[in-house]
């Protein structure tokens, strides 16, 4: 759900004066860190050894950038067609609907239930997603000076 809303979001603010407003936001925030907090639920298994922890990780991370990609360009090339006053929030909300889908897909598929793998190798790439997003939105979405017209005299 957290996805869709972002994904919304990133859309409205490329209209200027339609862009999300604060408890707006605020209900994202509220939707992606309840999702982090059910993580809590899950039991944490502190004797796996850092090697396999790390191997059996790495393709769940992978797989959130991999499915967040397609999604991630899309939302990025609508939103640059329109006219986003603030780039870096558009960009993060352009990452926010992309990464948190993508996280709740690989949750979907992923076969391991443990709390702190669910949480280092599938919310913090989602979140370091977002925060990349953010700041690629700065560079793509800046406001586009108007060339200097000559004068047709």
């Amino acid at each position: 759900m957290a996805g869709a809303i972002g994904a919304a979001f990133a859309l409205r603010s490329a209209i200027p004066g339609r862009e999300p407003r604060r408890i707006e936001l605020g209900l994202l925030a509220v939707l992606t860190l309840a999702s982090a907090l059910l993580f809590l639920h899950e039991p944490i298994n502190l004797l796996m050894p850092v090697g396999n922890f790390i191997h059996e990780g790495l393709p769940c991370a992978f797989g959130i950038a991999m499915l967040a990609s397609l999604p991630l360009l899309v939302l990025f090339w609508t939103v640059r067609r329109g006219a986003p006053l603030a780039g870096g929030a558009a960009g993060a909300l352009a990452g926010a609907g992309a990464f948190l889908f993508s996280f709740a897909w690989m949750r979907v598929n992923c076969p391991i239930d443990e709390g702190l793998h669910l949480f280092m190798w599938h919310f913090l790439p989602a979140l370091i997603g977002v925060a990349l997003s953010a700041g690629a939105g700065f560079l793509l979405f800046r406001r586009r000076s108007r060339a200097a017209r000559p004068s047709s005299r």
